[in-house]
């Protein structure tokens, strides 16, 4: 893998999140609950979806969970790292069970990806940080609408960012077959 370019490539990634992400968020009411897009997490199953090792993968997702960390208040440092970690090597390691061409595919590996994520950090924080019954289920769905949206963009985002292998890649994933 190419570290730099993706390092540049998750920054801009990062800002992406901060600045489009923000914006594009879909308020629900009064409750607090947003529908949004984690374009940090489509970009981490794209990598996890075309490296070569799993040390790749699994590094990779680190660093985008750390620049979740370092962006989010009230969050335990390290929290979405170890998530996406954790996140990015089942789907390394399920990647080849399935057929991962597919859109349908695609969109069921980004909702997997974000329910694993997103799932294990907020859970932690609901038993661990702020353990309170009400907040649970609360977090919970916002989990669900975050992982429908991230899983609702991801193969078209899977789509572009295949023009992208050849940057962070050695060898493209194209170039393997």
């Amino acid at each position: 893998m190419r570290w730099l370019a993706f390092v540049l490539l998750a920054v801009l990634a990062a800002a992406v999140q901060i600045s489009v992400g923000a914006a594009v968020r879909i308020p629900l009411g009064g409750s607090g609950l947003c529908v949004a897009v984690d374009f940090l997490a489509v970009l981490a199953v794209l990598v996890a979806l075309r490296a070569r090792h799993s040390a790749d993968a699994v590094g990779a997702a680190w660093l985008l969970g750390l620049m979740i960390d370092l962006t989010a208040p009230g969050m335990p440092l390290g929290l979405y790292a170890l998530a996406y970690a954790v996140a990015a090597s089942a789907v390394f390691h399920t990647r080849g069970a399935v057929f991962s061409e597919s859109g349908l595919t695609q969109l069921v590996i980004g909702l997997a990806f974000c329910l694993i994520a997103h799932g294990l950090a907020r859970g932690f924080v609901n038993l661990y940080v702020r353990p309170d019954a009400g907040l649970f289920w609360r977090d919970a769905v916002q989990v669900l609408m975050v992982a429908a949206a991230t899983a609702a963009v991801t193969p078209i985002a899977l789509g572009l960012g295949r023009r992208l292998d050849w940057l962070i890649m050695v060898q493209p994933s194209w170039r393997r077959r």
